[in-house]
């Protein structure tokens, strides 16, 4: 792997590192974004917050959230995915990373409009239209180590739930399973169902709270039916770890 480009502003050590066709984006040293314009699936955490969409009817899905951009790998994955989105909002703090974004990782405008902004402030003062997927993967890095960023609290789960549409969907990206239960989400009321996916290769808790009534089953379903996953693409996706709660 070949650090193609760095930079260092203040505490921060921003890289851009290349293997072949994949691009990684580091920061202080963890590992932040991958991405491989010839390969939709990352095989990583992305994919577990993508296939979160799937639990919006498509005819529904047309305001999109994320919070926490990195990369844009998910913004990548979402355009390539749901051409009929109607617009995605992307939410970063590092403005190194939204850079990063646009040059290294090609997001363009027409791919999503991103903000540099602290999220907490920016959502506390969004006084717009909701949206049918909120997405929050909101990380840094203690002592070289990945850690949230925001603590899902009582105040941030309001404020999440808050912006989200009577049958929109809330993902959130958890350490690991004692970071969900000890939440302010994990027994939230306004949700219909709760699903815990355990992406490849990571401990991670990748948690979708849904408004609506979608089952595992019509999820399954919207999967297998899109046109743009292979069949060894589909059985990945739907093989992975998964469980109510």
């Amino acid at each position: 792997m070949a650090v193609v480009w760095s930079q260092r502003t203040g505490d921060n050590l921003h890289e851009v590192r290349t293997a072949g066709k994949s691009v990684r984006l580091y920061t202080n040293g963890v590992f932040h974004s991958q991405w491989n314009p010839n390969r939709l699936l990352t095989r990583s955490v992305w994919d577990s917050l993508m296939i979160s969409a799937f639990f919006v009817a498509p005819a529904l899905l047309r305001r999109v959230l994320v919070l926490g951009v990195g990369g844009g790998v998910v913004i990548k994955q979402l355009n390539e995915l749901f051409p009929t989105v109607e617009e995605i909002v992307g939410i970063e703090l590092d403005p190194m990373h939204i850079k990063i974004a646009k040059k290294w990782f090609e997001i363009g405008k027409s791919d999503a409009t991103l903000i540099q902004a602290d999220a907490r402030e920016w959502l506390y003062a969004y006084d717009g239209p909701k949206f049918d997927l909120i997405i929050d993967d909101l990380f840094g890095d203690t002592d070289g180590e990945v850690a949230r960023a925001v603590a899902v609290d009582k105040n941030w789960a309001a404020h999440l739930c808050k912006h989200l549409s009577s049958a929109g969907v809330l993902t959130v990206n958890f350490i690991g399973k004692s970071e969900l239960r000890n939440s302010g989400l994990y027994r939230c009321k306004p949700f219909k169902r709760r699903y815990c996916f355990t992406p490849p290769f990571c401990d991670n808790a990748v948690s979708v709270f849904s408004k609506n009534d979608t089952t595992i089953g019509q999820w399954k379903q919207r999967i297998n039916d899109h046109p743009a996953f292979t069949t060894a693409q589909k059985k990945a996706l739907l093989g992975d770890p998964r469980q109510s709660f």
